[in-house]
């Protein structure tokens, strides 16, 4: 503590205060926390963990940390500037706002690629150099998780996400949602969403664009999306046409986009398939219908039933029948075509399989009905086969 000197406050924040001062001749700005809330202590240890891992030009380079019985000290580099909320107070031209944006982008691709969410991103924490660069201060809520899954809530209410309010996991995400909501800031000086009712108008997102061109609005939709999937990655959001000022806002850069033209280029695959097969389906119907014509009669096989010997010479004898119909044949012309008197576009055509079973029993049946006519068959009478003929003789016989 002896090489460092703390003058006047220059700031101020929900947890802490902002002095500026001197470390070693060097000017410096220090955050002060009370040591007496418990809560501090832990933001301090997170804060101070994250800073000693960070280097990059458009973060507050951090130079040590004290602790004292009563208070805890962070000296980081001063920035003479302002935070982006009294710069967001005038007029910004589309060029600046677009720089602010897109050095945002660059250190959060940064964080993100270590795993650090900051979760408290707005405009009191981003602060503008005189030189124009942009810096982003305050890590006291950021987390660094490689499960990349969070439940906190944390952050201020109108920068949060939807996810976050409602106290869902989330993902580095919702720093992309705090983007969008900043971009549309600049452009409009107001904030997307009604401050009464955020969470009814995050829902139905009615949102209103007055000076936002579509490119912009297309970067403010895939930043602030309610569905955290359709959100842009920082790395992504770099890419947009709206930052590089080229492309075709159509492009896919979400996966929820590359998802979405998946997932047509599927239902297009299926329905050329069903067409493909309806059209194999048609011309396979016309080919049988060349083969086979509607008006053509079943050809009808002449089947020889052999007949029972019941003679002396045992001769055999053979007898020629037509195939008999079946049954639903018997039932169409019998009571469709007969009354009508004309023929039916309509035809039952049995499989060749079924049509020989069907004759094999059909003529099984007309030779059992042969054979029992012929069992009961009797011979013709004569003199010599005639019962009154016998009876006489036998009469005859017994008067002798």
């Amino acid at each position: 503590m002896n090489d460092l000197n703390i003058s006047h406050k220059i700031g101020s924040g929900a947890f802490s205060q902002v002095y500026l001062g001197t470390y070693k001749s060097r000017q410096v700005a220090v955050k002060v926390l009370e040591k007496s809330v418990p809560c501090y202590c832990e933001l301090f240890n997170r804060e101070v963990e994250i800073l000693e891992q960070l280097q990059h030009p458009n973060l507050v380079k951090y130079i040590t940390s004290y602790e004292t019985f009563e208070k805890l000290y962070i000296v980081m580099d001063y920035v003479e500037g302002s935070n982006l909320t009294e710069l967001s107070k005038s007029n910004l031209s589309e060029q600046k706002i677009r720089s602010i944006i897109k050095q945002l982008l660059i250190v959060l691709t940064y964080l993100h690629n270590k795993d650090i969410t900051h979760r408290d991103i707005k405009p009191d924490n981003i602060l503008v150099g005189l030189d124009g660069r942009v810096r982003l201060i305050d890590f006291g809520l950021s987390q660094q998780s490689e499960s990349r899954i969070s439940y906190d809530k944390c952050g201020t209410l109108l920068f949060m996400a939807p996810e976050m309010i409602l106290k869902m996991p989330y993902l580095k995400s919702v720093d992309m949602w705090s983007i969008g909501i900043i971009q549309y800031l600049l452009y409009e000086r107001k904030h997307p969403f009604s401050y009464e009712n955020l969470i009814e108008s995050i829902q139905t997102y009615n949102v209103n664009f007055s000076i936002m061109d579509k490119s912009a609005q297309n970067f403010f939709r895939k930043c602030a999306a309610v569905n955290p999937e359709a959100r842009m990655s920082a790395e992504q959001a770099l890419m947009h046409p709206w930052i590089t000022g080229e492309g075709d806002l159509g492009q896919p850069i979400t996966i929820h986009d590359r998802m979405a033209i998946f997932q047509n280029k599927q239902k297009l695959i299926c329905l050329i398939n069903a067409l493909s097969f309806i059209k194999y389906c048609t011309s396979f119907v016309k080919a049988i219908r060349l083969i086979i014509p509607l008006n053509e009669e079943v050809p009808q096989q002449e089947i020889t039933l052999r007949q029972p010997n019941q003679d002396a010479t045992n001769r055999k004898s053979t007898s020629r029948i037509k195939q008999a119909r079946s049954t639903s044949q018997l039932f169409f012309e019998t009571n469709v075509a007969s009354p009508l008197k004309k023929q039916s576009p309509f035809r039952i055509v049995q499989p060749r399989q079924s049509q020989t079973r069907l004759q094999h029993s059909n003529s099984m049946q007309l030779a059992q009905m042969a054979k029992r006519g012929s069992l009961n068959k009797l011979p013709p009478l004569n003199s010599s086969n005639s019962p009154i003929e016998k009876r006489r003789t036998n009469i005859r016989l017994r008067q002798l």
